[in-house]
């Protein structure tokens, strides 16, 4: 019997009709590789994602440093707190202040930058994917695959074992040869 993970990714990659007409398989991509820039992958989609991570870059770099602050004011709180006396007197109000300062800064932050990634994936990568998504399926059945599924690297043993053929290659080739 298929164990818990297997067993979805099975379901979802051989739909019931496929499996009852005797249908390969399926077939699944490799999302790492493809967003790989071209030849190895497809050069628009990670164009997409090199813009939106320009994008995105300086408020990252602000949520990072953000981080570092907090982690600081956090371990010279620890360092006070077992602190023999024998160091610099700390001021623990004004630490916890400014530990709850930067804290709802870098909550603040990251709402924005999950936010700002929302909307520039919407307008950059999202139109891409999707083009690619589609182009993906047509090459699936011109291939004969019952179905395609996008694989993350975690997923790729599970669905290999359960009989997936590996297309990233053909479709990333086919892919340039054919656009639109």
């Amino acid at each position: 019997m298929l164990k818990g993970s297997l067993a979805a990714a099975l379901c979802a990659l051989i739909p019931a009709a496929a499996m009852a007409q005797g249908a390969d398989a399926g077939c699944f991509i490799q999302v790492q590789k493809i967003v790989a820039p071209a030849p190895a992958g497809i050069g628009e989609l990670a164009s997409a994602i090199h813009l939106l991570d320009e994008a995105l870059r300086p408020q990252a770099d602000g949520v990072n440093a953000l981080r570092r602050e907090l982690a600081a004011l956090q371990q010279k709180q620890q360092a006070a707190a077992s602190d023999d006396g024998s160091g610099a007197p700390v001021n623990l109000v004004k630490l916890e202040a400014d530990i709850r300062r930067v804290s709802a800064d870098l909550d603040s932050g990251q709402a924005a930058l999950k936010a700002a990634y929302a909307a520039q994936f919407k307008d950059l990568v999202a139109p891409v994917q999707m083009r690619v998504g589609q182009r993906a399926q047509a090459f699936g059945i011109q291939h004969k695959c019952a179905a395609v599924k996008m694989a993350r690297t975690p997923d790729i043993p599970a669905l290999a074992a359960a009989g997936g053929r590996d297309i990233t290659a053909d479709f990333v080739a086919w892919y340039a040869a054919n656009p639109r």
